[in-house]
């Protein structure tokens, strides 16, 4: 019974140690923003949905690519938001996607990295350890690769072919 008391007075010193009080330093006023440029969309696309992922477009050249969790993946005009390639990899991906030396990589849940050319025909395929938790990064014929467990992976690629314009 004793311990309840004393557990209970405990309890109820640390609550009232918490309230009241005024703060060490008063909060600056909030002024008004004027905004100094009207932003406008220019265009918008979509891709499937991202499920529980946040996923970030990509840049290469003048293309956008940006990823669903479903897999599809869209390549649009920077300019016009025109759908330029679609890629599907026919299954979930997590990360997002990656962008660079000609390729379009995409990791998944089961740790597979995924290697795409501009158009869609897959190249490679290699498996890693845990789910891919950032977008590949290509950088030099070599894949970056951030994984559930606490480690990045580097990768090698086989060359791509240089593509005609």
């Amino acid at each position: 019974m004793r311990n309840r008391s004393l557990a209970a007075l405990a309890v109820l010193a640390l609550l009232t140690g918490c309230s009241g009080g005024s703060p060490l330093q008063k909060p600056a006023e909030l002024v008004p923003i004027e905004p100094t440029a009207k932003l406008q969309v220019l265009w918008q696309g979509s891709v499937d949905a991202a499920g529980k992922n946040v996923f970030y477009p990509a840049t290469l050249g003048n293309l956008v690519y940006a990823v669903g969790g479903g897999g599809g993946v869209a390549a649009f005009d920077i300019v016009s938001g025109k759908t330029m390639a679609s890629i599907d990899a026919g299954q979930r991906t997590s990360g997002g996607v990656g962008v660079g030396n000609g390729l379009v990589l995409l990791g998944t849940p089961r740790g597979e990295v995924l290697a795409f050319d501009r158009d869609g025909k897959q190249l490679w395929k290699t498996q890693l350890s845990s789910e891919v938790l950032a977008p590949p990064q290509a950088q030099d014929l070599a894949g970056m690769l951030r994984l559930a467990q606490p480690l990045a992976v580097a990768v090698a690629a086989p060359p791509v072919p240089p593509r005609c314009a």
